[in-house]
Parts: structure tokens; C-alpha cells; sequence
């Protein structure tokens, strides 16, 4: 284990920072950790401390020959980061800074402030040394913010290829279900003779080009709406179909599925909707599933997080995290679409199924 690695899981360990201020996090953290990425914090050329921007100041500013490379904003750990991302960004983008992280101790943020788009899509990483093993954290903060690699800017060419692929990642998941639909609705020969290929291997009988051509294009329906053969009755009544976005949301009705990529899942409580559609969405994001609902919070308070204690009804996730459980219908399903949006860049293929 790498001295950073070690050092990483000291301060994850640590309860005596999770209760101190800032000023302790600055100390016993964030500049040690700096100091083992190569940056000399008693050169005050190097690692500027309470550095001007305009009106106002961030916390270290970290130079080489006279000019500002990284802006690093800290606040107490355990604090909200999420309110402070915005001053970070606006201060780094004013000066023409190429990175900037903010961080909690254990959190960093990090960011290229002089990218298009909102403060959130600006974000390329986050390191959370609660989660992550220490070898990754330590691996992730070298390879982004290690002092000969941001000089010679090979951590700001990595970390813009990060934010592209990942720009990349959403406008293809944002744009497949259109494109699956238009492949149904106007199907080829091959796309036709691959589905009859595949029902007269399961039947023993070829279906005429006309059927296979009518059930695509019933297929490109939303798999929500399709009514094929008889409709399976619910325990308390006739299954129907509720949209997300019905303004009067689902309040005061039953939950018997929720359906993604088609795929339907029994449910009895709109807490197993959340939480089942977690569990999927992890098992296919993998490691970057943490990362990205992390983020995810109400006005006042975060949904996921690793420690159960900080939440009302934790509800625990094959992911490791811990989701809010002492949430309404509507909010159950409105942070469920939350999730496919902040994995998949679409919540499109998230539907509910009610009892009516």
C-alpha cells in the first residue's frame, strides 16, 4: 500500500475528523494529502493559502511559475458540498483555472470549471475515500491532481477525456430508445429475418413476414402500454398503468411493479420500487454507480450515503450505500427516476405498475 493509500485509510477511519471543524480538516486531510501528491504546502509560491479572486477568496490555490493551476475549496467533514460547488467554479472560471476540487477530507469533488454546461456537468470525478478502497482513491487523486501530472497537464488531458466519454456515455443512452424504435417501426430485412429465424427455432414454425412486421412495430410501443393477450389481474384489482410524469403523481395508490428496459419486477411497497431499481442499476454501472448518486439530495438533506446513522429509515443497497426509506409515494418514484437519469442520462426506460 502506497503511503497516500495508507494515509486515505487513517483519515477514513478517523472519527475524531468526522467531528471536527474545517480548520482540523485543512490540517490533519487536506494538506497532507497534497503533500503526498508532490505539492510543497510550506512554499507559499506553490500552495497559496486564502487566495484573492476578485472579491473573494478560496481556500489554497496550487501554482507553478506564477501561475494558478488548481483551485481546492474545503469545508468541514461531513459538510454539504453540493451549496458550494457553485462559488468554487465561478471564482476558478474567472481566473481561467483548468481544474478545481472541493472537498470535505474524504470527498473531493473535481472539476474542470472552464468546460460548457452547468456547474454539476462540470464535474468529472469524485473520490470517496468512505467508499472506495484506499489503493483506488489514492490511484484516482494521483492520477488527477499528482503535481508533475497536472504541470505538464497530462491530468487535465485525462481528466477531459473522463468528462467526454462520459458526455459520450448519456447522449447514446439518450438517443437508443428513439433509435430502437425507429429500427422497429421501419424494420429491415435482416432485423426481420433474425426474429423469424429465432420463433421457428422456439416453435418448429416460420411466421409470415407480415406477422413478424406487425409484432415490431406493436414492440416499439412503450413496454409499459403493450396489452398482449389478457391482462393479469392484480390481488386488489386490474392492473393499469400510471406514467411518472401524471402531475398527480402516485399518492394513495399500490405499487404491483416497476418496469426497466422493458423487464417487469414485482413489488409490493413503493420502498422495494427504489430500492430494486437501485440494486439493477448497480449491478450495471458497477463502480461508478456509488459516485454518481451521491450527489443526489433533496433541499435539505442527501438520499444515499455509507453511513445508516445519518438517515431516518436507512434502506440498505447491494451497492454498499444506504438510501433514504422515510420517503412519500411520489418521492419514492420521483428519486427512483433521479437515479436512471443520473446512471443511464435518461429515465425513459423507468416505468410504475399500480393496482387500481
Amino acid at each position: 500500500m502506497t503511503e497516500l493509500a495508507t494515509l486515505i485509510k487513517k483519515l477514513a477511519g478517523s472519527e475524531t475528523l468526522r467531528r471536527s471543524g474545517e480548520e482540523a480538516t485543512r490540517q490533519a486531510a487536506v494538506l497532507p494529502v497534497l503533500a503526498e501528491l508532490g505539492w510543497n504546502w510550506q512554499d507559499l509560491d506553490e500552495v497559496a493559502p486564502e487566495h484573492a479572486v476578485g472579491s473573494g477568496r478560496v481556500d489554497y490555490c496550487l501554482r507553478h511559475a506564477n501561475q494558478s493551476l488548481v483551485f481546492v475549496e474545503v469545508k468541514r467533514t461531513g459538510a454539504e458540498l453540493l451549496q458550494h460547488q457553485k462559488q468554487l467554479l465561478g471564482y476558478a472560471f474567472e481566473e481561467g483555472v483548468p481544474l478545481a476540487a472541493l472537498t470535505d477530507g474524504l470527498i473531493w469533488w473535481l472539476y474542470l470549471p472552464t468546460e460548457p454546461g452547468s456547474w454539476e456537468q462540470r464535474k468529472f470525478f469524485t473520490v470517496d475515500c468512505r467508499v472506495q478502497t484506499p489503493e483506488n482513491a489514492a490511484t484516482a487523486l494521483n492520477r488527477y491532481l499528482q503535481r508533475e501530472a497536472v504541470i505538464d497537464r497530462s491530468a487535465i488531458e485525462r481528466a477531459t477525456e473522463e468528462l467526454k466519454g462520459q458526455q459520450r456515455e448519456q447522449r447514446i443512452r439518450a438517443v437508443l430508445p428513439t433509435a430502437w424504435n425507429k429500427l422497429l417501426t421501419e424494420p429491415d430485412d435482416l432485423l426481420q429475418e433474425l426474429v423469424a429465424v429465432a420463433v421457428e427455432g422456439a416453435s418448429g414454425h416460420r411466421p409470415d413476414a407480415e406477422v413478424v412486421a406487425e409484432f415490431l412495430l406493436q414492440a416499439s410501443v412503450p413496454a409499459s402500454q403493450l396489452r398482449i393477450g389478457k391482462k393479469r389481474p392484480a390481488a386488489s384489482g386490474t392492473v393499469s398503468v400510471v406514467k411518472r410524469r401524471r402531475p398527480k403523481g402516485v399518492k394513495g395508490q399500490k405499487p404491483v411493479a416497476f418496469l426497466l428496459d422493458g423487464q417487469r419486477h414485482e413489488v409490493s411497497t413503493w420502498r422495494q420500487v427504489l430500492v430494486g431499481t437501485c440494486n439493477l442499476l448497480a449491478a450495471e454501472a458497477s463502480g461508478s454507480f456509488v459516485q454518481k448518486v451521491l450527489s443526489i439530495r433533496g433541499t435539505k438533506r442527501s438520499y444515499f450515503t455509507t453511513d445508516a446513522e445519518s438517515l431516518v429509515r436507512p434502506l440498505e443497497l447491494k451497492s454498499g450505500l444506504f438510501v433514504e426509506g422515510n420517503l412519500s409515494a411520489n418521492d419514492c418514484v420521483r428519486v427512483t427516476s433521479r437515479v436512471v437519469r443520473a446512471i443511464r442520462g435518461t429515465d425513459e426506460a423507468f416505468d410504475v405498475e399500480v393496482a387500481s
